[in-house]
């Protein structure tokens, strides 16, 4: 039992030399979570996962797809389902 308490002990010290970096990389993130400017003003906006929609109200019968740098687990070959058509 000591020897678990002292390896749990050890990994929490572990553990805080990271916290700097940790907290550093939750701050880039919210600073990139800003979001930008609309591409299109006059616009309704969907946003999806992976893409923009934007339908312009001067344009109704148009769409404009905006591709963006979020990806989806989906876009990816992740692994193969054995038995999955």
């Amino acid at each position: 039992m000591a020897d678990t308490k002292a390896a749990v002990d050890a990994a929490q010290e572990r553990t805080k030399a990271y916290l700097p970096q940790i907290q550093a990389a939750l701050d880039q993130l919210k600073s990139q979570s800003e979001k930008p400017p609309p591409l299109i003003a006059d616009a309704e906006l969907y946003t999806g996962k992976v893409r923009d929609v934007y339908k312009p109200n001067k344009f109704p019968q148009h769409v404009v797809l905006a591709a963006t740098g979020r990806q989806s687990a989906f876009d990816r070959a992740l692994a193969t389902v054995p038995f999955k058509g």
